[in-house]
C-alpha cells in the first residue's frame, strides 16, 4: 500500500511540507538521500500538527537533486526532490 502523503513545494529552497490526507497516529520516518544514495538526514515524527503537516527545514542542504523516502505502518513512498539555491533579491538585502 502506498503511503498517503504529499510533498510540496518541489523544487524547494528552504522548507518543504509533508502533508497527510488523513490523521495518522503513527510514527513516520523520513530519510533524505543524495542522488548517489548517501544518507543526508533522517527524521522521526510521531504526531503531525493540527493540519496533518510536517515542516522540514532543508536550508543546510546544498543545492541538487535528492530522494525522499517516507516510511510508516501504511507503507512507503519515494519521491525525487530538487533543492534550489535561495535567490536573494535586491530588496531583500536592504
Amino acid at each position: 500500500m502506498v503511503a498517503p502523503y504529499q510533498i510540496s513545494p518541489n523544487p524547494v529552497e528552504s522548507y518543504f511540507v509533508i502533508k497527510s490526507a488523513i490523521s495518522l497516529d503513527e510514527q513516520i520516518d523520513l530519510s533524505i538521500f543524495s542522488h548517489e544514495g548517501l544518507l543526508f538526514k533522517k527524521y522521526e515524527f510521531i504526531h503531525p500538527d493540527e493540519n496533518y503537516e510536517y515542516v522540514i527545514d532543508v536550508r543546510n542542504l546544498p543545492p541538487g537533486d535528492y530522494y525522499l523516502m517516507i516510511h510508516s505502518d501504511r507503507g512507503y513512498k519515494i519521491e525525487r526532490m530538487t533543492k534550489n539555491k535561495k535567490l536573494i533579491y535586491e530588496n531583500d538585502a536592504l
